[in-house]
């Protein structure tokens, strides 16, 4: 069976309810955006301030944008894919919609791994993060992404 989206999700969030996952594709489904984005209440202050957190998890984006990426995708540092897939949005120029997840959160890697390894872990992410994109390219990304998102849906709670 073939799909025209695919829906990410991480797999250690908090409080994800059913509700959150239909908001998340409500714009993509309804054809306001091609690519929907979460904003977790417990991303970093800075994101939420911006309404955009470039590096989430959670995202519906089209098949078609990972057709042909399997040999980037096997080079890739662990936590590059999200920002791999920002330049391939930004280079196919996609409607994106940022989605507010108010009530899902994402366990802090300190909580997770202790103090110190979880320092050492944010890190890490960091150096993978700056891997696969430039800083000037990763403010890039925050640029195309914080423009075009409208007014953030909230996830309907029940």
């Amino acid at each position: 069976m073939k799909t025209s989206h695919v829906v990410l999700i991480d797999a250690d969030l908090e409080g994800l309810r059913p509700s959150d996952i239909s908001a998340l594709i409500r714009p993509v489904a309804s054809h306001r955006a091609d690519v929907s984005l979460s904003l977790r209440g417990n991303a970093p202050w800075l994101w939420r301030v911006i309404g955009v957190d470039y590096i989430t998890g959670e995202r519906v984006v089209p098949t078609w944008l990972l057709h042909d990426a399997g040999q980037d995708l096997a080079t890739l540092p662990r936590f590059g894919f999200e920002v791999y897939l920002n330049d391939r949005i930004r280079a196919a120029h996609l409607a994106t919609e940022v989605v507010r997840w108010d009530f899902v959160a994402s366990p802090m890697k300190s909580r997770k791994r202790g103090f110190l390894r979880g320092m050492q872990a944010d890190f890490a992410m960091m150096a993978d993060i700056f891997r696969t994109v430039s800083p000037v390219g990763a403010i890039r990304q925050i640029r195309y992404f914080r423009p075009i998102a409208p007014e953030p849906e909230k996830a309907a709670y029940m």
